[in-house]
C-alpha cells in the first residue's frame, strides 16, 4: 500500500490481525491489514484485481482458442449418450413385474 485512503500519507505499514475473523480473513485471502502512522486510519487493502494490458489479455485468448480477437471460441461438436450395454441385458433377462392393484386396495381398504 502506498497511500492511506484517508489523509493520503506514505505513512503506511502493515498492522496485525485482531481477531480470528481477520485471521482468517489474512489466511484466506494471504492479505493484512494496513495502519496509518499519521492519522490511525486501519484498514485492508482494496483489491483492484489482475492487472492486464490489451495485449496480454488478447495474447492470452489467441493462445487459448487459436484465433483472432474478434473470432468467436469454437465448441466441440454434441455426443449423444450411448446406452449402458451391461443396463440392456440386465434388463433383457428380468421378466416384468406385474401386480395386482385391485388386492392392494382390498387390503388397504380393510385396515382402515
Amino acid at each position: 500500500m502506498l497511500q492511506c485512503p484517508k489523509c493520503e500519507s506514505a505513512r503506511v505499514h502493515r498492522s496485525r490481525t485482531r481477531s480470528a475473523w481477520e485471521r482468517w480473513r489474512r489466511e484466506i485471502t494471504g492479505k493484512s491489514p494496513f495502519r496509518c502512522q499519521r492519522c490511525g486510519w486501519r484498514g485492508w487493502k482494496a483489491d483492484l484485481g489482475p492487472l492486464f494490458t490489451k495485449e496480454e489479455i488478447e495474447a492470452a485468448n489467441r493462445a487459448l482458442t487459436g484465433n483472432g480477437p474478434d473470432e468467436e471460441i469454437p465448441m466441440p461438436p454434441r455426443r449423444e449418450p450411448r446406452p449402458d450395454p451391461d443396463l440392456t441385458t440386465r434388463d433383457a433377462r428380468r421378466p416384468p413385474v406385474e401386480i395386482d392393484i385391485t388386492a392392494l386396495d382390498e387390503r388397504f381398504s380393510k385396515s382402515s
